[in-house]
């Protein structure tokens, strides 16, 4: 059967979430695919 894995952020990683959506929407305006 397949190898299954499991991932969770730490509390810290998940602190960084505003700031993750942030880039996000910077990349959005001024990235050009």
């Amino acid at each position: 059967p397949p190898v299954r894995v499991s991932y969770e952020l730490t509390e810290a990683g998940k602190d960084l979430k505003p700031v993750i959506e942030c880039l996000g929407r910077w990349a959005e305006h001024w990235v050009r695919a």
